[in-house]
């Protein structure tokens, strides 16, 4: 026969156990709370995260929602660091000093000096707020800045200095070794002469000089640049033109340009006209070219490159995708076309596409940066919105791709040669970045750009063909360096965490101390260098204090 307990024994068990579950619980709001304070755990980022708006899915914007884009990391390549990529060597520059980045801006550079320049740009507030910038940046290839100078120009000159104004989206041509043309664009590139409205954003032609110093006497707007008058469209848009092409015709002497839009949410605003822009005195005439054969569709943010070839016979600009407007169903281009200006100097439009033996491998491009090099009969396609779905592929390219020209006269067959793959590791892909490249020593730059809705303040610059002990050993200084190079500081392994924006602007015409040592180039981060990582945006949080009572309480209760 069982037992049964006294009923005085049970209850005595039944309060012991109560009171170790209530010392437990309350030893684990101790110790929650501790974490707390020693920044282990963070309740109050748990509830921003969770309450944080998620932007709407809209491939054209480069918008896509957070549940299928993970979080921005810390680029793992500190300044100095290399990449081989085993067709091409990156190498990183100092950051841009426009904190968290910036997108959209007019980059140029003198190859006679190794002066880089960016000006402009924009940042994507949110998903319908972009402001534009007008500050100009620059740095001498020389190894004696650490980092940009923020150059100071008058209100008379340049873009619109008002708050949130400036200019973006414009198309970069350069003009020979020490002039560039900032081509049009919308934030106030006119400064008012075109938009004199409230918000003045107009778009216009700005010609910036880059001689030998990076200071205000070496990089400055030219006086009295722009375009004499506006016409058709552009006259129409007040000169709002965004995201076109744009080269320079050294036979003519012009600047060729089109394609476009005036807003990226309507097809019938996207544009497939094609202008000249020609010097008179220190501004430009425009006239509108009409080319003879079938048009290219109306695209926005293709990239193109002049190509003047006399033994092959080649005249002409090659253009390379390109993205229709308008809100649904807008497609990609994977086309490129050839505007042949050999017969006549308006040009003949024509479609190469399928003359491409791997033009899916190439996939549909957008908003990428294009340079010509003729002593290799090279064209050069890096950066932009790209395909995931090709081999290598990313939806934002971080890659290099190229093809010779030398059978485009003909009937052979084109073929495209990835050097570096789109989703390359060690650097975010990214698209609206300026074609900027060095004829001389045969580089491409990165300046900037725009991954979804993060700017980015990472510059780069890649050499075609340079790889292993070549890549490791490469100064990108070389060409200019001053100064003794030293023993680098030890490394060590790079943080995965996120660290914050890189410093404040060097101040304008303040000349910046050469460095004491030389860091040589290394895929480990330097000690006495910090990764950059472009900043995202966060909700601001909540003290983390008025969580501590409920949960103790609330622990405790149970």
């Amino acid at each position: 026969m069982s037992t049964l307990p006294a009923p005085g024994n049970s209850l005595t068990a039944t309060n012991s156990l109560a009171a170790v579950r209530r010392k437990a619980l309350a030893l684990v709001a101790g110790l929650f709370s501790v974490a707390v304070l020693l920044g282990v755990f963070s309740p109050h980022r748990l509830l921003a995260n969770a309450a944080r708006p998620r932007p709407l899915a809209d491939l054209r914007h480069e918008q896509e929602p957070s549940a299928t884009t993970p979080p921005p990391t810390a680029t793992p390549i500190p300044v100095g660091g290399h990449i081989d990529a085993k067709g091409a060597c990156y190498v990183r520059l100092p950051d841009l000093p426009a904190a968290p980045g910036v997108y959209g801006g007019f980059g140029a550079y003198n190859p006679q000096s190794g002066v880089l320049t960016y000006a402009g740009g924009a940042e994507k507030r949110s998903d319908t707020l972009t402001l534009a910038r007008h500050d100009l940046y620059a740095i001498r290839l020389d190894g004696s800045q650490k980092a940009w100078k923020t150059i100071s120009y008058p209100n008379s000159l340049g873009y619109l200095r008002d708050p949130d104004t400036g200019c973006r989206e414009m198309a970069s041509v350069s003009l020979g070794n020490d002039k560039a043309l900032s081509v049009f664009g919308k934030g106030g590139c006119d400064r008012g002469r075109f938009d004199g409205g409230v918000n003045k954003e107009g778009g216009d032609l700005q010609e910036l000089l880059i001689g030998g110093s990076a200071d205000v006497k070496g990089v400055r707007w030219a006086p009295n640049s722009g375009a004499k008058a506006l016409i058709g469209d552009l006259e129409v848009n007040k000169g709002k033109l965004t995201r076109p092409f744009g080269v320079f015709d050294r036979q003519r002497d012009r600047v060729v340009f089109g394609q476009g839009t005036f807003d990226v949410d309507m097809d019938a605003e996207t544009a497939d006209t094609v202008y000249a822009a020609r010097r008179t005195g220190g501004q430009w005439q425009l006239t509108e070219l009409r080319p003879e054969g079938t048009v290219p569709s109306r695209r926005f943010g293709s990239c193109a490159a002049y190509v003047h070839d006399e033994d092959l016979g080649l005249d002409g600009v090659i253009v390379i995708g390109g993205q229709q407007g308008g809100l649904t169903d807008a497609l990609t281009y994977d086309e490129v076309w050839w505007l042949d200006f050999s017969s006549r100097p308006d040009g003949v439009w024509k479609d190469i596409s399928a003359r491409f033996s791997n033009r899916a491998a190439f996939g549909p491009r957008r908003e990428g940066a294009c340079a010509y090099d003729p002593s290799t009969r090279n064209v050069y396609s890096w950066m932009g919105r790209s395909s995931k779905d090709i081999p290598g592929g990313a939806k934002h390219s971080s890659g290099v791709w190229r093809v010779r020209l030398v059978d485009l006269g003909g009937d052979g067959a084109l073929t495209w040669e990835r050097l570096a793959k789109d989703d390359q590791k060690g650097l975010r892909g990214r698209n609206l970045v300026p074609s900027v490249w060095d004829p001389e020593y045969k580089r491409l730059f990165v300046l900037g750009g725009r991954n979804d809705l993060e700017e980015l303040a990472d510059v780069w610059v890649i050499y075609p063909d340079v790889i292993g002990e070549a890549c490791d050993a490469l100064d990108p200084y070389a060409p200019f360096r001053i100064g003794p190079t030293l023993t680098p500081p030890p490394t060590r392994t790079p943080s995965p965490t996120a660290t914050a924006p890189p410093a404040s602007p060097t101040p304008a015409d303040t000349a910046t101390t050469p460095p004491t040592t030389t860091v040589t180039p290394s895929l480990t981060p330097a000690s006495s260098a910090t990764p950059m990582a472009t900043a995202s945006r966060t909700a601001t949080p909540r003290p983390a204090g008025l969580l501590l009572p409920w949960l103790s309480a609330t622990l405790l209760r149970n």
